[in-house]
């Protein structure tokens, strides 16, 4: 009987692509809005392609803005899922097995991803402070945490997402000690992994919420997302994919011991790669200084534990 039971009611409205695409403002590729300090990244990790973000953001006010996104290898044309890609890694680096191939890919897209000039509308230089890949896929964890271990740059981190359900204890446990590395209000930590080198893992129904809760601001608001949208030669960047996929989640209220717990879900056959990607450079913001918003909670206590650290 003390088992998570979902409640029937939604957390709250799904945002779609519609709303994804208002986030738009009148910047460039690669330019960042005038009050940007620092740049986060993150790769999603599936067998034939490498998904990335690269985000902006303010460390006072946690405004964040998408600078660039795509895949690796890239693909012809601008609307693809992960079934519809043609273009694949180990059709890229044919003449290797597929540890070696994905090693290659991560490689090419992080030197890739370095190499932009990133800067302000002001012309100012940015960099990027942290570059997350995701070591979750499978088979293949180890192959990005000894790609981290070699590449040796100190953006490089591996990452792990961390399902957060009422039964379980959180990630960060208020009752119990605090360890260095880590982050309650955050609920990451950092850890080490299988290979001896830095793993960071996170709460990804946490963050998903505080997430959403950004790209539900207005563009003018202090905190909140935004989205490169300036003309070129006339035309808008087509965002259809991006939009798709940043809106491809919607959440539902899951209660047990004594918690309410926000809980995130992508329907079958959608590909939700992108978000993944906003979100793990949300998470890296925070890592690197950003002060944490104000957004409602995705946990809420119930019964005998209402008031009580969740």
């Amino acid at each position: 009987q003390n088992s998570p039971q979902p409640l029937e009611d939604a957390a709250q409205i799904p945002l779609t692509p519609e709303d994804i695409l208002k986030r738009g403002i009148n910047l460039e590729l690669n330019q960042c809005p005038a009050d940007s300090e620092f740049l986060t990244a993150f790769i999603d990790v599936s067998r034939n392609v490498l998904w990335y973000t690269i985000m902006a953001w303010n460390k006072e006010t946690f405004k964040g803005h998408v600078v660039n996104y795509g895949i690796f290898p890239e693909q012809i044309g601008n609307y693809h899922t992960l079934a519809s890609c043609k273009k694949t890694i180990p059709d890229r680096y044919p003449d290797v097995e597929y540890s070696q191939a994905l090693t290659n890919a991560l490689d090419d897209c992080v030197t890739q991803m370095l190499a932009i000039n990133f800067h302000t509308e002001g012309g100012v230089p940015i960099y990027i402070e942290r570059i997350g890949i995701d070591s979750g896929w499978g088979a293949e964890s180890q192959t990005v945490y000894n790609y981290t271990r070699r590449a040796r740059l100190r953006q490089l981190v591996s990452t792990k997402g961390f399902g957060s359900t009422p039964a379980r204890r959180p990630l960060i446990d208020p009752e119990k000690e605090r360890q260095p590395r880590t982050s309650l209000t955050g609920q990451w930590k950092f850890t080490r992994n299988s290979v001896g080198t830095t793993l960071l893992q996170y709460d990804t129904n946490l963050w998903k919420s505080k997430t959403n809760a950004l790209l539900r601001c207005t563009n003018e608001a202090k905190t909140g997302i935004t989205l490169f949208n300036k003309k070129v030669k006339g035309r808008s960047p087509n965002h259809r994919m991006f939009c798709d996929q940043i809106a491809s989640e919607s959440s539902i209220w899951v209660e047990g011991g004594g918690r309410r717990i926000e809980t995130w879900k992508c329907p079958p056959h959608r590909d939700n790669h992108l978000l993944d990607c906003m979100v793990g450079c949300s998470v890296l913001a925070h890592v690197c200084g950003a002060s944490m918003p104000f957004t409602q909670s995705s946990i809420q206590a119930t019964g005998a534990n209402k008031g009580k650290a969740l």
